[in-house]
């Protein structure tokens, strides 16, 4: 009968315990992974529908864009080939865009500029589309494809989470720590965001905007000013 050699039981009884112990850390690796695809993966299908919801999405002909920012309001209308942007609540000085032509509106004194079609251009008339992200600039573009709301999401830092408000839950979307954006479960529309310690929100109400709010100075009777080009 052969010598039992004691050494070589306790390396072996030391690897089966090494094995157990990789095994075991192996599987905890894993569930772990398993865990944070599937958690990437619910993130970026739900962001897939916020994009869908919030980004170029199409108002048609005729809508009035409030967009408040803390306790600062201004109001964008849209009608056909007319839009017109109004700063405040006196609405008594006006940006209005009849197609490609821009007019400077002053009400109060019944007088108004206009300039070149290529000058300022800050909205065009027969705009149908509204972003309601008040801050983050993406287009429809970037995001028509899953792979691209991933690319997004890694790039921008966006993470999907949960919040209570007044009994309703929302889903809420920070954005690299500097954006916080709560959406609507029922739509998946933006109904707020806080972006850099301000509370913005951009709301469209369709279908109110009349020939009389969009009419040019011209049509108004008011007295053209010329521009100083010095």
């Amino acid at each position: 009968m052969g010598k039992i050699d004691v050494n070589d039981i306790e390396v072996k009884e030391i690897r089966n315990k090494y094995k157990k112990l990789r095994n075991i850390i192996l599987v905890i690796i894993l569930i772990f992974l398993v865990v944070f695809l599937i958690n990437f993966a619910k993130d970026v299908i739900i962001l897939n529908k916020i994009f869908e919801n919030n980004i170029e999405v199409d108002c048609g002909e005729n809508y009035k864009m409030i967009l408040t920012q803390d306790d600062s309001v201004s109001v964008n209308y849209f009608k056909g080939n007319r839009s017109k942007h109004v700063a405040g609540v006196d609405g008594e000085n006006v940006l209005l865009w009849d197609g490609n032509v821009p007019y400077i509106i002053l009400h109060d004194t019944k007088e108004y500029y206009e300039y070149p079609e290529n000058g300022m251009m800050m909205f065009n008339g027969g705009n149908r589309t509204v972003t309601f992200f008040p801050t983050l600039a993406l287009q429809k573009e970037s995001v028509d494809s899953l792979f691209d709301v991933i690319k997004e999401k890694i790039i921008l830092r966006m993470s999907v989470g949960t919040e209570m408000i007044d009994g309703e839950e929302y889903y809420v979307v920070d954005v690299h720590s500097d954006i916080k954006m709560w959406i609507s479960k029922e739509d998946y529309r933006c109904i707020k965001e806080i972006s850099y310690g301000q509370v913005k929100k951009v709301e469209v109400i369709k279908d109110v905007v009349t020939d009389e709010e969009m009419k040019n100075p011209v049509e108004l009777g008011y007295t053209k000013l010329e521009l100083n080009n010095n």
